[in-house]
């Protein structure tokens, strides 16, 4: 939290990865506890193993927060480069899709 001198920053990463690993325990839910798209999957609806969600939970945070922690590392890096203040943020961002 220091590091960015932000509060804001934090809290953005955690928002994100609640979503994310909300997104990730309903896709669970929907195709192995409902059977959704089973036909396609070739599985049958039923109960999920209880170790699933705590290990689900960990590799979606940690994925997650390593992507947050390289994505503000290199927009660190051009913020302390050369560039003139309007110019650094951008550069920092991935190019946007086409």
């Amino acid at each position: 939290m220091t590091v960015f001198r932000s509060v804001l920053v934090p809290l953005k990463a955690v928002l994100m990865n609640l979503l994310s690993i909300g997104a990730a325990y309903g896709i669970v839910v929907a195709v192995f506890q409902w059977g959704w798209a089973g036909d396609l999957l070739g599985i049958e609806g039923g109960p999920i193993n209880p170790f699933i969600p705590m290990m689900l939970f960990a590799v979606v945070f940690g994925l997650s927060m390593d992507y947050e922690v390289f994505m503000l590392s290199r927009i660190r890096e051009e913020t302390c480069g050369p560039a003139t203040p309007p110019h650094r943020s951008p550069t920092g961002w991935p190019p946007p899709p086409r």
